[in-house]
């Protein structure tokens, strides 16, 4: 991967994207280069964003048969909505299937929270 790229992947849409340094020197990086998060418009991400958690939310729904309203992005999976491990374990291979990403087991050992989840599949989803 090149040097370039790995900055860029790195700072995302933070107010130095423009000032990365590439091999030629200081370059603005392309829009292309940049997560789409990035390069959508405000309502075409938040209705991205939401729609991540409403698939998060009814697969939590279906694998633990939690009522809905519990499920928010506050809240904790093993504490408030009652998850353990084999539930986490399936959660995870739900959500892999799903959204046709593969998660690392170190990386389900840090799902804390409804939200959380939510976070991580929108950023494997817009590296």
């Amino acid at each position: 991967m090149h040097l370039s790229t790995i900055r860029q992947a790195i700072l995302g849409c933070l107010f130095l994207a423009p000032l990365l340094v590439s091999t030629e020197g200081f370059a603005s990086p392309s829009q292309s280069a940049l997560p789409r998060s990035c390069t959508q418009q405000p309502s075409q991400t938040a209705s991205l964003n939401a729609e991540v958690c409403e698939t998060v939310k009814a697969i939590i729904e279906s694998l633990i048969g939690v009522e809905p309203e519990r499920i928010t992005e506050g809240a904790s999976l093993v504490d408030d909505l009652g998850m353990d491990w084999l539930d986490l374990i399936e959660f995870t291979m739900a959500l892999e299937m799903e959204f046709n990403i593969e998660i690392p087991d170190e990386d389900s050992e840090r799902f804390v929270t409804v939200g959380g989840v939510c976070e991580y599949i929108r950023w494997r989803q817009n590296p």
